[in-house]
């Protein structure tokens, strides 16, 4: 299963809350150790998203995450990714203060 496989299968998993545990650990050393940037940022995202959707949410954790992947993606110019960098600024935005 490549990188980009596991990335969307936990973040369907994390999101809709599947029996299947999400693998967000496999997919960012996957990403990581080959030197998937992309990859990397995509699973970084995943875990911002896996950690607002939390019972309670957990924005410290997701703030962290989102700050990786913002890196990624302003050094790789992987620009495809800005509209999900948003989409996160604004739910924690609204997420409760810890």
């Amino acid at each position: 299963m490549s990188s980009d496989q596991l990335t969307m299968r936990m973040a369907f998993n994390g999101l809709v809350g599947s029996v299947s545990p999400p693998r967000p650990p496999e997919a960012l050393t996957l990403s990581t150790r080959c030197g998937f940037r992309l990859h990397e940022a995509g699973a970084h995202l995943a875990y911002a998203r896996l950690h607002l959707a939390e019972t309670p949410p957990a924005p410290p954790a997701a703030r962290h995450h989102l700050g990786l992947a913002r890196a990624i993606i302003h050094t790789t110019g992987y620009h495809r990714r800005d509209p999900d960098l948003a989409e996160l600024d604004r739910a924690l935005a609204l997420s409760p203060a810890p």
